[in-house]
């Protein structure tokens, strides 16, 4: 019974565990008023960083979260650069609607003597 039991728990964990491999090509379209760069910027994701899946959907929700992005969906292949396996990681946005001004004000804490 103890068997069965860890071997459930060690399928469940291989099931779990995700490939990271190096970021070893990076690109964003679909962008117009913003670069390709700010995308990638936006994502967090670097150059030649260990990532998987679950790290290419945060990233998305970063660029979404950045406020100047509706969508983003991502497409990732297998690459190979100079010998060294990894992941070619491609961003596709959809900007968001023209940028509004907005006047924030703060206010202060008011002292008392």
């Amino acid at each position: 019974m103890a068997v069965r039991k860890l071997l459930i728990f060690v399928f469940a964990t291989v099931g779990l565990a995700q490939e990271l491999f190096p970021v070893l090509k990076l690109s964003a379209a679909g962008e117009s008023r913003l670069s390709e760069q700010a995308v990638l910027t936006a994502s967090g994701i670097k150059l030649r960083q260990m990532a998987g899946e679950s790290d290419f959907v945060k990233a998305c929700d970063l660029i979404v979260n950045s406020g100047f992005f509706r969508s983003c969906n991502f497409r990732y292949d297998s690459a190979n650069v100079s010998g060294v396996a990894g992941y070619d990681l491609h961003f596709l946005v959809e900007e968001a609607g023209e940028l509004q001004m907005a006047m924030i004000e703060k206010i202060g804490r008011a002292s008392c003597r």
